[in-house]
């Protein structure tokens, strides 16, 4: 994960090679630095700091997470994070506005639908304001539209289920805004006030028509 801190924020950048999350976060600071931390050493970081305001020091190769009386020290990955701005889409052929509730529970229960190697994947459908949801696999199928506010032309996408529902769920809202792309497929989850979005690109059709 990537750490990128100004005097005024806080970017923060996690990505592997079918997703990429972001976030800002309004931070004091006092000078500019980027750090690589691995991602599975923060997560474990988050469980132990306790206290409202955590303080980031970069030392060398080392980085410091106080808050209150924890000290968490954790070593930084060396080299250069990659250009993640380059793989943003600028263009959106489509763009949907839908109930983070109603999506979350259709996509949890398409989650139960899987394949022979336990991998959910379910094929999203927007046309004339409908997201339709559907997946297919040993345990059966299923099939589901969710009125939506759309703009744009029509979508047909597959998705890994949990990446999807991973991007919407921590928005935190009763509404979220996805946009897709037609030149470089991806769907792009985002908040609405600048401060998180998250990329995740879709399965190969065939290799998912095939799977299913």
């Amino acid at each position: 994960m990537l750490f990128k801190a100004t005097p005024f924020g806080l970017e923060l950048v996690a990505s592997d090679m079918n997703r990429m999350h972001w976030a800002y976060l309004p931070a004091d600071g006092e000078s500019e630095v980027d750090a690589i931390v691995p991602q599975a050493t923060l997560q474990e970081t988050l469980k132990v700091l306790n206290g409202d305001r955590v303080t980031i020091h970069v030392q060398g190769s080392f980085v410091v997470f106080r808050s209150g009386p924890v000290e968490v020290f954790s070593r930084t990955i060396a080299g250069k994070y990659p250009d993640y701005r380059a793989v943003i889409p600028e263009n959106f052929c489509a763009r949907v506005r839908v109930k983070v509730k109603d999506l979350l529970e259709t996509l949890g229960r398409a989650a139960v639908i899987v394949d022979d190697r336990n991998i959910s994947k379910v094929k999203v459908d927007i046309c004339d304001g409908k997201m339709t949801i559907s997946a297919s696999g040993i345990g059966g199928g299923i099939t589901e539209t969710l009125e939506v506010d759309h703009e744009g032309d029509p979508v047909s996408m597959f998705f890994k289920t949990r990446y999807l529902a991973e991007a919407v769920k921590v928005v935190g809202k009763e509404e979220v805004d996805i946009y897709f792309t037609a030149d470089r497929p991806a769907g792009k989850v985002v908040d609405g006030d600048d401060t998180y979005f998250s990329l995740i690109l879709p399965l190969v059709k065939e290799a998912a028509e095939a799977a299913a």
